[in-house]
């Protein structure tokens, strides 16, 4: 083979290129000094100066942080969101209608399910929650933007921040009406907030939760696989709850299931009774909301059959909690609860009736209802409770305590004080009054003691008390055509002695 000619111009060009393609791979073997561009390595301190930062939003001028949420830049959407929040947070004027008007509340529901920006699920959610607590129609708004999906599947997560307003998103919107109860019944809403109840532990998030489950079963008709479910996890939660404010809210639904069926509620909450009654016991410490809602409870299992009513005497709420409440609080919405419980009570079995005797209740009674003259629910109850005893059927005993106690005054001075004024439940507490006195009058008229010497010792009462000057009184009014009748009969059948 020939040697190249190095005189040839084909040689030069071919060295050239060989000298070329030598220098490219020297080159590509060398280490560059730069990173490729895709790749640059941005310090941590730096990282806030070359990022995009989001912009601050007024909870002034929401129309800015309402294009902000529309639009695609994801780090708009916290500040934004924010802002939108703390606007609806509002105590005067909160602007729901504006957001609704915007358009932006599908939105807020989507942010609701971005796990990945946890802070952003929270704002989202709690802006959410803020409409709720509106109107009927901004809860409805609520609903139209399936908010309730993200919410029920965010009642278990692990942000106990989130666990809190989503629980309180639902406790609004299940409380407004049948409807949107309803509707988040629909949504899966139960199994998973029972097991979040159970297992919560963030002490606001347990308010919630109770919260939530009282606005469940607060309006009837209460669906009864409602009630079923929501039963054994309400006494689990009356009995270990260590937070005043969501034990409250337990002893709330458990009284308003007992409306329905006392005698469940009180098998299933034994302890949760006995818990009711220490809260009465220690009235003068305990939060009065709190007391409150104890004697609510204990008043609405007396309201049933004798079985759960026996299962609130043996508390010994009659002779320690709520004796104590009558005989020494100021606070005419407690009075008022516990005079509810012994009037149901006095309802019961006559021996059950003879307990709130034996307990000394009447004479508190009737001061109660000296001391609180502006208190006329408290006073209906008072009414309620000495005509129950009165109305015991051949029960000389009973009627004679109400008579030593002061109860006839009691029931004549309100007949003649609320005959023309009385609405409501109170018109039924002026018929019960009526009816009360025709009870003492005729049980006084039969033999009671051994000693009986033919003669009416409660129809002395009544001239001693004042009853008939109660009884005319009331007659010149507008009176209830029961309750007219019942009086017009007790004159006839035992006249005012001359």
């Amino acid at each position: 083979m020939a040697a190249p000619n190095p005189s040839c111009p084909a040689f030069r060009t071919w060295k050239g290129v060989a000298r070329r393609q030598a220098w490219r791979a020297q080159e590509a073997a060398k280490t560059s000094p730069f990173q490729p561009k895709l790749n640059i390595y941005v310090p941590a301190d730096l990282q806030s100066v070359v990022a995009p930062r989001p912009r601050e939003y007024s909870q002034d001028d929401l129309e800015p942080a309402f294009a902000a949420l529309r639009a695609n830049d994801r780090c708009q959407w916290l500040p934004a969101t924010t802002a939108i929040r703390q606007a609806l947070s509002k105590t005067e004027g909160p602007p729901i209608d504006q957001v609704l008007g915007s358009g932006v509340l599908p939105r807020l529901a989507y942010f609701m399910t971005l796990t990945d920006v946890p802070e952003l699920e929270v704002q989202a959610a709690w802006a959410v929650c803020n409409v709720a607590s509106g109107s009927g129609v901004h809860c409805r708004a609520v609903v139209d933007s399936g908010a309730l999906r993200p919410a029920v599947e965010r009642l278990g997560c692990a942000n106990p921040e989130l666990r809190e307003q989503v629980a309180w998103l639902l406790g609004n919107v299940v409380g407004d009406c049948l409807d949107l109860r309803q509707a988040c019944l629909d949504a899966g809403m139960l199994e998973p907030l029972l097991a979040a109840a159970r297992a919560e532990s963030y002490v606001k998030a347990q308010r919630q939760h109770c919260w939530l489950l009282c606005n469940l079963v607060r309006s009837k008709p209460r669906p009864r696989h409602v009630v079923t479910a929501v039963l054994p996890v309400l006494a689990y939660l009356g009995a270990s709850l260590t937070d005043s404010e969501a034990l409250t809210d337990a002893f709330w639904a458990l009284s308003y299931i007992a409306e329905d069926t006392p005698a469940e509620v009180a098998m299933a909450s034994l302890a949760v009774v006995a818990r009711a009654e220490d809260a009465l016991r220690q009235h003068d410490t305990k939060p009065s909301s709190l007391v409150q809602a104890a004697a609510q409870l204990l008043g609405s299992l007396c309201g049933g059959s004798a079985l759960p009513t026996q299962v609130v005497l043996d508390t010994g709420a009659l002779t320690h909690g709520l004796r104590r409440v009558l005989l020494s609080s100021e606070q005419p919405g407690l009075i008022k609860q516990a005079a509810f419980a012994v009037a149901n009570i006095a309802a019961g079995t006559r021996a059950q009736a003879r307990a709130v005797s034996s307990a000394g209740l009447l004479p508190l009674l009737c001061a109660a209802y000296d001391r609180h003259e502006a208190a006329q629910e408290l006073r209906s109850e008072v009414v309620w409770a000495l005509a129950n005893m009165a109305g015991k059927e051949d029960s000389y005993s009973l009627a004679s305590a109400v008579v030593a106690a002061g109860g006839c005054r009691v029931l004549g001075s309100h007949l003649a004080a609320r005959a023309w004024s009385a609405e409501g439940r109170d018109v039924r507490a002026v018929q019960a009054a009526a009816e009360g006195l025709l009870c003492i009058a005729r049980a006084g008229s039969r033999p009671g003691t051994a000693g009986w010497d033919g003669s009416n010792p409660h129809v002395a009462a009544f001239i001693e008390q004042g009853v008939y000057d109660y009884i005319r009184t009331a007659l010149e009014q507008d009176l209830a055509p029961k309750a007219a009748e019942r009086l017009e009969r007790l004159l006839e059948e035992f006249p005012e002695p001359v």
